[in-house]
């Protein structure tokens, strides 16, 4: 048998399940080289590293618009996700405000969320048919640990 060597000067790779299949985690974005060696010829390629794109906020599949109460409601939390990338990287919501105005609600009212769940609160619990739902200051986090800030987002429920 073949015996064949990976390595990578971007950063780290590793197996992914046999088949001659990698996965690299570089640690900085720019030129790199992923290196071939079998029985010791080495076959040299080079790439370029980039930084993944930001993710989209979503309640469900929506990132803002109109939605149902009860669809909203049910929803239970935040998500960010990928959108139209071959990556499958994923992104976990660490903490956003979401605030509430007009149906069901007196004034402005914010809530400071830890985690992607909203779980039961004043904003939740007053959402009604004509309430306006925003989200801002959403950090996430991804696989390399560094957190990023995503665009706000609202919703009019209906």
């Amino acid at each position: 048998a073949e015996r064949m060597t990976v390595s990578f000067t971007g950063g780290s790779i590793t197996p992914a399940g046999g088949g001659g299949k990698y996965i690299a985690k570089p640690t900085t974005p720019g030129p790199a080289t992923v290196n071939v060696s079998i029985e010791g010829r080495n076959s040299p390629f080079p790439i370029r590293v980039k930084y993944l794109p930001d993710p989209i906020p979503v309640v469900g599949q929506k990132s803002g618009g109109q939605e149902s109460s009860a669809v909203f409601k049910a929803q239970g939390g935040l998500r960010a996700i990928l959108k139209d990338t071959e990556f499958d990287a994923p992104f976990t919501v660490v903490s956003y405000t979401m605030a509430g105005i007009g149906q069901g609600f007196q004034q402005y009212t914010p809530v400071q969320i830890t985690g992607s769940q909203w779980g039961s609160n004043a904003v939740i619990s007053n959402c009604r048919p004509g309430s306006q739902v925003f989200f801002d200051d959403i950090i996430v986090e991804g696989q390399d640990r560094k957190k990023r800030k995503l665009p706000s987002i609202s919703f009019q429920l209906k």
